[in-house]
């Protein structure tokens, strides 16, 4: 006999992430990420009639910590912080696709570590951290999905 709690599965997610220099592809990652505990907060909220979508994934964030992610992680440090560019969802998939991109024009000077989803009112639903930083210059760019699994 198979328990309940051998049936159900935590959300996962798998980042694809593309670094461009003046137009030229330099790195293509993809890597998973962790799913924090405030993505449950986020899911209670709309789940409990919260029509209003400041629960909604609605941001990603470029930050500066290093330390290993951790299911409590609750923010992101020195983040620059923008609309992703799109979200398509997949319900024969179980599945929540997340479009997201960073000009060459934004976060100059930061030295990237972290990447993570956010709310539209800024709670942390998901965190990856790189394994180096990268310092973002004016000659970078990023585009990429971040795909969630449910």
């Amino acid at each position: 006999m198979v328990h309940l709690s051998e049936k159900m599965r935590r959300e996962h997610g798998r980042v694809d992430l593309k670094i461009w220099r003046a137009g030229v592809l330099i790195a293509h990652e993809t890597d998973s990420n962790l799913i924090v505990e405030g993505a449950a907060n986020m899911k209670a909220a709309l789940l409990s009639g919260d029509t209003t979508g400041k629960y909604a994934i609605a941001q990603i964030g470029f930050g500066t910590n290093a330390a290993a992610a951790q299911e409590t992680d609750s923010a992101l440090t020195g983040a620059y912080v923008k609309p992703v560019d799109g979200i398509t969802p997949n319900s024969a998939t179980g599945q929540l696709t997340v479009a997201f991109s960073l000009a060459a024009t934004e976060a100059n000077g930061i030295s990237i570590s972290e990447y993570g989803l956010l709310s539209a009112n800024g709670v942390l639903f998901a965190r990856r951290v790189r394994d180096l930083p990268l310092l973002k210059a004016s000659d970078l760019s990023f585009s990429g999905t971040w795909q969630i699994t449910f």
